[in-house]
């Protein structure tokens, strides 16, 4: 059976680009120790080419127009606040373009190929700006409070497609006349709805938007001069995946490619725009996700996992439908030998039913697990090895797991995504506690001992779990929490504070006493059960100084605690080198044995 430590070291694979001849496909991965860009030919099985080097993390690369540049932006040390690059292909040369860093959504080219365009987030408010990348000139434009999600040209470059959040659940697409640079119209099809990745057809007619303004995320075909919508109908309990990117379009403008998900398992399929007919493409069972389709439509590339089978990068002959798997793997990290993973329903304190993931120990007569509760909290426990590299460790390590999707999860539904608003650390406290007593019931004995973990707002959870049902777990891991909701809000540029007067209902002087009373930080002197954090000094999202905060009270009441500080890296990157990623699994993990037994 594998090895912990070789789990540890399995690559993660990210941005998955088809060149626009069908012969190669690039992507970003940590295979050499920290994410670097690789390129993979199509047509023969050698071994990929890695073409940026050294130890500084590369993310959201894009193509240039004419693929001979790669643009991609690169922060400090994590801390998510980016200057933009360009880098030569042919010669590699590297030469940073903007003047000022931001805390940075999409980027994107101009189809010209003379400038770049990426949403920022400001001192002043959010805003679109535009870099000229020969001289390097730039401005900010559409100021406004709350940002902008993603970016869309059309082909010639003369319209802009732009996704402006109101709030975390609501959001509107701008079409701007990029010449003149003005909106020309807004997209919204109800007052509470959420309008999203807009994604243009190569004629320029139509848009493709991802909407749940009728109860399920689903794809809206927009036709820009008669403003008439077209819905792709989905089955019940389907809906889009959230974070598939956007829709992809076939090059004769009439078919779309987009993910749907239910369960928390997604696919892929091709739905025809007259007619409605879809087709599925048969990839692998799990999370199938990051498509893209070639410029001719020959190839379709995805990457795919399970949670006990690690990414892979699929690529699909839509021609002599031949499937070509570019396996990034050592034989010695196949996870055929582990215990089958279960999906299970349970019901909650009111008897709203919560799916989980559910995977026993290796060691089968343990009576030891962990709820492990996932970040967002608009996000899922996939079928995924993103979830799978935990529940994986855990699990040889002696633990069973249960992954639950508790309110407030994508996939499940508007109401149910949306029923935390207001409310967290609320009802989807509640439902982390009854996934404790689910996974009692799995292992079989009321006497189990049950840790809680989880990153972000899965480690919010963890710690309020701990404080505030001081006696449902016997210890607890809480990875880049929020433990302050009012600090963070202070600490926080205007993107954060949205996310917080969302999920809060208010700003931090409308609802002052709920920031207070759902922090874990009120709750601090209640604690009884060993607690492990992992933080690192530059997050700008969940900010390193409570955690310090949080901890100096720990030491003060002379409680069990391990507080593992990571110096260089942010939210996102505290696991993306591989050497970090290992110390941290075999750390907390050690230690959690240590609390359990």
């Amino acid at each position: 059976m594998i090895e912990l430590e070789k789990i540890s070291k399995i690559p993660s694979i990210d941005g998955l680009k088809i060149d626009k001849y069908g012969k190669s496909i690039l992507y970003i991965s940590n295979k050499s120790g920290s994410p670097q860009l690789y390129r993979k030919c199509i047509e023969n099985n050698s071994e990929p080419s890695m073409i940026s080097f050294g130890e500084e993390y590369v993310s959201n690369f894009v193509l240039s127009p004419d693929e001979e540049q790669i643009l991609y932006k690169k922060d400090s040390k994590g801390d998510e606040i980016s200057h933009l690059y360009l880098t030569d292909l042919k010669n590699m040369n590297r030469k940073q373009i903007s003047k000022d860093a931001y805390r940075t959504f999409p980027v994107i080219w101009n189809p010209s190929g003379k400038s770049v365009i990426r949403s920022v987030i400001t001192a002043d408010g959010c805003g679109i700006e535009e870099i000229n990348i020969e001289s390097l000139d730039s401005q900010i434009l559409f100021i406004s409070p709350t940002p902008y999600l993603s970016l869309a040209f059309s082909s010639d470059g003369k319209r802009l497609a732009a996704t402006h959040m109101q709030s975390m659940v609501n959001s509107q697409i701008l079409i701007i006349d990029w010449e003149n640079k003005k909106v020309e119209h807004n997209i919204s099809f109800s007052d509470n709805s959420s309008e999203k990745l807009p994604s243009w057809s190569p004629d320029g007619e139509k848009l493709a938007v991802l909407s749940n303004s009728k109860g399920q995320l689903q794809v809206i075909i927009y036709y820009i001069d008669s403003k008439i919508t077209k819905c792709l109908t989905l089955n019940q309990e389907t809906e889009v995946f959230p974070d598939s990117g956007e829709t992809l379009w076939n090059p004769d403008s009439s078919s779309v490619y987009y993910i749907i998900s239910k369960h928390s398992q997604t696919q892929i399929i091709e739905q025809c725009i007259n007619n409605g007919n879809s087709t599925t493409v048969p990839f692998p069972k799990g999370l199938v996700t990051e498509p893209d389709l070639s410029k001719d439509g020959r190839f379709l590339a995805i990457k795919h996992s399970a949670i006990n089978f690690p990414t892979e990068i699929y690529c699909y002959n839509l021609e002599t439908n031949k499937m070509e798997e570019f396996s990034t793997l050592s034989d010695e990290q196949s996870l055929v030998d582990l215990p089958k993973v279960q999906s299970v329903w349970y019901e909650s304190y009111d008897g709203k039913r919560i799916h989980a993931w559910y995977m026993p120990s290796t060691d089968r007569t343990s009576k030891r697990g962990v709820v492990l509760v996932h970040g967002g909290p608009a996000w899922q426990h996939f079928d995924s090895f993103e979830t799978g590299l935990e529940v994986v460790a855990l699990s040889l390590s002696g633990l069973s797991v249960i992954a639950p999707n508790i309110r407030g999860s994508t996939g499940y539904g508007k109401e149910f995504q949306e029923s935390n608003i207001g409310d967290i650390g609320g009802a989807d406290l509640e439902d982390v506690v009854y996934a404790a007593q689910t996974l009692k019931e799995l292992l079989g004995s009321d006497n189990s001992k049950i840790a809680i973990m989880g990153p972000s707002y899965g480690g919010y959870l963890s710690l309020l779990a701990l404080t505030k049902k001081a006696k449902i777990f016997d210890a607890g891991v809480a990875i880049s929490p929020i433990v302050d909701l009012s600090e963070m809000y202070r600490s926080s540029d205007r993107a954060y504070r949205m996310f917080l007067e969302t999920y809060l209902g208010g700003t931090l002087d409308e609802k002052e006493e709920l920031y207070i009373e759902r922090s874990p930080s009120t709750y601090v002197e209640n604690i009884l059960s060993p607690v492990i954090i992992v933080a690192s000094t530059q997050d700008s999202r969940t900010p390193f100084e409570p955690v310090a905060d949080f901890i100096s009270k720990l030491e003060k009441q002379n409680h069990t605690h391990e507080l593992i500080k990571i110096e260089e890296a942010g939210h996102n990157s505290i696991l993306a080198k591989i050497d970090v990623k290992t110390y941290l699994l075999k750390t907390v993990i050690s230690k959690l044995n240590d609390y359990l037994i």
